[in-house]
């Protein structure tokens, strides 16, 4: 059995991959090629890392952004 996240007719779902076919909680089947796939878990804090500053982008040897 896999277990699965997907969005499917505006609906946040879980459900489950059998035979080619997603079965959501209530039983009803979805194509999986017509879902949007959601992430295995929700993170509790995602953390984005950029180059902030010129100085960092010269140390690792990287373009210096235009602005």
């Amino acid at each position: 059995m896999k277990k699965a996240r997907f969005i499917s007719q505006g609906r946040n779902l879980q459900g489950e991959l059998k035979n080619g076919l997603l079965y959501d909680h209530a039983g009803e089947t979805h194509d999986p090629n017509q879902v949007t796939w959601r992430l295995p878990v929700d993170p509790g804090k995602v953390i984005g890392l950029a180059l902030n500053y010129a100085d960092h982008a010269t140390e690792l040897g990287l373009k210096k952004p235009d602005e």
